[in-house]
């Protein structure tokens, strides 16, 4: 992530950078890299963490874990109770919901880090998800973005390009283990199927 964000100059002093957070383990690592990058990096920026509950079926998720995850590093933390959820299976009945849900989430996650006077917006995507959005702009519109993205005065980063999803998960498995014996006071919250789980251990 270091290298990426020093090769491709994507983080200035003054920056204020709204990390999109679901509780997933691409988004986690994008917030918790982040934060620690505020103390290596030599760039003077801050961080803040949003998260959009879509509310499926019209029950708010608890997100407590991804705050307290938050707070342990000095991190803002924003979340959003949203009816997504509600339109596209309530309203709409979207039979391929999946692509609506990413732009309504996006749309939202915009106009909050707006609101919350950030300039920049990481998103969690990792090689795979970089070369998939390079094939898609390049034969849906035309366009060669991949990295860094403007969109109504916010920048769009990818800080995980250079790291594959299958790396991804080794480093949460390596943070895990080395964590084990903090399990009690320092779990890493992650959404997995919607649930918002605590790991406490990886033990096999």
């Amino acid at each position: 992530m270091r290298k990426a964000i020093i090769d491709y100059n994507m983080i200035e002093d003054g920056d204020r950078i709204a990390v999109g957070v679901s509780g997933g383990k691409d988004s986690l690592a994008t917030l918790a890299g982040l934060a620690g990058l505020r103390r290596f990096l030599g760039k003077d920026f801050s961080v803040v963490a949003i998260t959009l509950d879509p509310q499926f079926g019209g029950v708010p998720n608890d997100f407590s874990a991804v705050a307290e995850f938050c707070k342990k590093r000095n991190i803002e933390f924003v979340l959003k109770q949203t009816n997504i959820g509600t339109i596209i299976f309530e309203d709409r009945r979207e039979a391929n919901p999946c692509s609506l849900c990413a732009r309504m989430r996006r749309g939202l996650l915009h106009d909050l880090a707006k609101e919350h006077g950030c300039n920049k917006m990481a998103l969690g995507h990792n090689f795979e998800d970089a070369v998939e959005t390079f094939m898609m702009n390049l034969f849906d519109e035309g366009s060669k973005s991949v990295l860094i993205e403007e969109v109504d005065e916010i920048l769009a980063l990818s800080s995980l390009c250079t790291i594959s999803g299958n790396q991804n998960v080794c480093l949460w498995h390596d943070i895990t283990q080395h964590l084990a014996h903090f399990r009690k006071v320092a779990p890493i919250p992650i959404i997995r199927a919607g649930v918002l789980v605590q790991i406490v251990s990886t033990s096999r």
